[in-house]
């Protein structure tokens, strides 16, 4: 809190407290009386204002500054007084008699509170509505403004715009015929290729066939050849077992030949 607000509160508070004490001198010779009672809340209440008005930033005697002075003021008298004063039997109805004083103070001050804040809500509602209104006005007049504008544009150009159309209409019929021709030229130029190209196939599907022939002509040769190769080894087979039973049979014989050659050598030995 600063300086300035820092005194003003103990100002406030001063006064209240002043008022306070007041209120119990002057009502102390008659505490137990309604009087006295009455003298206290008159002597709190007025209190009560002063200070508020020191301690409130608006000096004017505006609606909203009453109604919470007195709002508040009421609430500290009535506190005031039913804690400090005495709850006897002379006192209690005036007290009790409050209760219904305070009720209706507190309920008065919400309830125009409330009305206040509605009134203002309802104020600035219609404030947002004219304004809206009137932004909305400015709109149409801007957007018939525009039209106009457009409309008047449309039509100096109009002429301009018909003449550029039919040149561009014949600069695009003769850009389309030139294409056209361009077109056909290609599909010829396309299609004489296409036919030297089928003929150049032909003629290398041709050469392809011959070749496989000779394939087919040399895999038949080569088969042949396989085929001699195969009798040739069978014949060898033949060979190689005709000198194989040659060569067993040339042992036999000279085996036999030794047989001979000992036997004759025994029999002249014995001669």
């Amino acid at each position: 809190m600063e300086k300035s607000e820092g005194w003003k509160f103990v100002t406030g508070s001063s006064i209240l407290i002043i008022g306070l004490a007041v209120a119990y001198l002057i009502a102390r010779d008659y505490w137990n009386t309604p009087a006295g009672l009455g003298v206290v809340g008159i002597v709190i209440f007025i209190a009560t204002l002063i200070g508020l008005n020191y301690l409130s930033e608006e000096h004017e005697l505006t609606t909203g500054e009453v109604r919470k002075s007195i709002a508040i003021a009421s609430t500290v008298v009535f506190f005031g007084l039913f804690f400090i004063c005495p709850y006897t039997q002379e006192l209690k109805p005036l007290i009790d008699n409050f209760w219904k004083v305070y009720g209706v103070i507190i309920g008065f001050y919400f309830g125009s509170r409330a009305a206040e804040e509605i009134n203002k809500l309802r104020a600035k509602k219609r404030e947002e509505e004219k304004k809206s209104e009137k932004s909305d006005v400015e709109k149409i007049k801007a957007i018939h403004t525009r039209i106009d504008a457009v409309e008047k544009e449309i039509v100096s150009l109009g002429s301009e715009t018909k003449t550029g159309i039919v040149s561009l209409r014949n600069e695009m019929l003769t850009k389309f015929e030139a294409a056209d021709a361009k077109v056909e030229s290609l599909r010829k130029e396309t299609e004489t290729e296409i036919a030297s190209l089928r003929n150049e196939m032909l003629t290398k599907f041709k050469e392809v066939d011959n070749k496989i022939a000779s394939v087919d002509a040399n895999v038949t040769g080569l088969r042949k050849g396989v085929e001699s190769l195969e009798t040739l080894e069978n014949g060898a087979k033949a060979v190689k077992g005709i000198v194989e039973a040659a060569r067993e049979t040339k042992a036999m014989l000279e085996k036999m030949v030794v047989k001979k050659h000992k036997k004759d050598d025994e029999t002249s030995q014995q001669g």
